[in-house]
């Protein structure tokens, strides 16, 4: 009736199919999906009548839902069987070969099956090799993905962990009874008693270079998982908005590294392609680690801080602001590196021309919220009371502020846009007449300020 053809027909009944099945995994409805794959299974031969090839989509469907079932070596082994690159290569629905080989690798490593080496070499890197090339788009930023996530459960790895423990006991005790050995041979009284100790001491050193070389070569692999987790992490968050959540594991273990040098010079190859959005949730964190210094780790966190700074203003300038202008103890030597470090950002910000207009507003109107936090009059200002905002020169000050400079209201929820465009978020055009006294040793004001967009946002300004 509506001229609509076998073909497509069935090509639409497998893609509604394969949706409904990842929809109810991601809900999980697990026994759902796993009912819904076994029954794609029976459209294979009718879709191949039509000449439609969804064979591979609907086993990887179902390998998933399997995974998901806790049947790890029936999916792993569904998953192989389809490592066919003639076979995919003529699908209707595609599946990359690239996402395949990563996804084995990772869950062969979960089932612990295989050797980390050896999923590395057999699954992970040929997946890499597989992209051609290609650093965007969903697949590359699976690939990618996955290929973090299994090098940083390797770092994480308990039994890793604990053998990277045992060998550094191992080398230490060896390195003791060599040194306790020469001591003898020194104090030794008679020849005999030295050719007897050095022979002891040889065989101790012997076993020292042995531990101190199995050491190394754990030492080194733990320093490449870390590397390659470091630099796919940063290569998934360029490649697609698929796995943004990959920013906050990135960057705890990029602080956790961050007097290494071979993390920074992981992390200096990619994080200027990651958009800075995907860091400015992270603001106070990466703020809280600035210091005045010239290490490689703060040139990379003081670009990566300019950037937010300089393309999401809204979301990075209010930290920078408080860490120039609070207080420290001078005796706390961090604190005063830290506050340096933000009045440099502020400096530089300040004459940038695409920031300078945006910093002077933020700058100016902060600092008539101070002064309104910082206002005291015990006559006036008692909890539970009302004061007009003619009443206080500070709430004046702010109010008549925002004539000359639009900003955003502090306390409201801004999208961060991937176009950098903040030209329409709402701005505030005046206070509510009056203020209210809230409970406190400070006593904090509450004001209400109206938005461009006739919102009203509470805020409690305290010092």
């Amino acid at each position: 009736m509506i001229d609509v053809g076998a073909l497509d027909t069935r090509l639409v009944e497998v893609q509604s199919a394969l949706l409904a099945s990842t929809i109810n995994r991601a809900h999980n409805a697990l026994q759902e999906s796993l009912s819904l794959a076994t029954s794609m299974i029976g459209l294979i031969g009718p879709c191949l009548e039509v000449g439609v090839n969804s064979e591979v989509a609907i086993h990887l469907e179902a390998a998933n839902a399997l995974w998901d079932q806790g049947e790890m070596a029936s999916s792993i082994g569904m998953l192989q069987a389809l490592d066919n690159p003639s076979l995919l290569k003529n699908q209707t629905i595609p599946v990359g070969r690239s996402n395949l080989l990563s996804k084995i690798g990772h869950r062969v490593s979960v089932a612990r099956l295989e050797k980390a080496d050896r999923i590395i070499e057999r699954y992970l890197k040929p997946a890499l090799r597989e992209l051609k090339g290609k650093t965007g788009g969903s697949e590359p930023g699976e690939v990618f993905h996955q290929f973090a996530v299994f090098c940083d459960q390797q770092l994480q790895d308990p039994d890793g962990v604990e053998d990277l423990e045992r060998l550094r006991k191992l080398s230490k005790n060896k390195a003791d009874e060599v040194k306790f050995y020469n001591k003898l041979i020194a104090e030794a009284g008679s020849n005999t008693e030295k050719n007897r100790y050095r022979q002891d001491c040889s065989k101790a050193q012997t076993w020292l270079k042995l531990d101190e070389e199995e050491l190394q070569r754990y030492i080194s692999s733990r320093e490449e998982f870390l590397r390659q987790c470091l630099e796919n992490y940063l290569l998934a968050l360029a490649a697609s908005d698929e796995h943004d959540g990959n920013a906050l594991r990135f960057s705890a273990l990029w602080l956790e590294h961050s007097e290494e040098e071979l993390a920074n010079g992981a992390v200096s190859k990619h994080l200027d392609q990651v958009p800075s959005r995907k860091f400015a949730p992270l603001m106070n964190q990466l703020g809280s680690r600035l210091q005045d210094t010239n290490i490689k780790f703060q040139k990379l966190l003081f670009d990566l801080i300019m950037r937010i700074c300089s393309e999401h203003p809204y979301h990075g300038m209010y930290q920078i602001y408080a860490g120039a202008n609070g207080g420290n103890n001078p005796k706390d030597e961090s604190a005063v590196s830290r506050k340096n470090a933000t009045a440099k950002i502020s400096s530089r910000l300040e004459k940038l021309p695409a920031t300078a207009k945006i910093w002077a507003a933020v700058q100016t109107t902060n600092m008539y919220y101070c002064a309104l936090a910082g206002e005291k009059d015990e006559q006036k200002y008692r909890t539970g009371r009302k004061i007009s905002l003619k009443d206080s020169p500070a709430a004046r000050s702010l109010h008549a502020s925002f004539n000359k400079y639009h900003v955003p209201p502090p306390t409201m929820q801004i999208e961060l846009s991937p176009d950098l465009d903040y030209s329409k978020v709402p701005y505030m055009l005046r206070l509510e007449p009056q203020m209210a006294i809230a409970s406190g040793v400070s006593l904090p004001k509450i004001i209400t300020a109206i938005g461009s967009n006739g919102a009203k946002f509470k805020q409690l300004v305290r010092y």
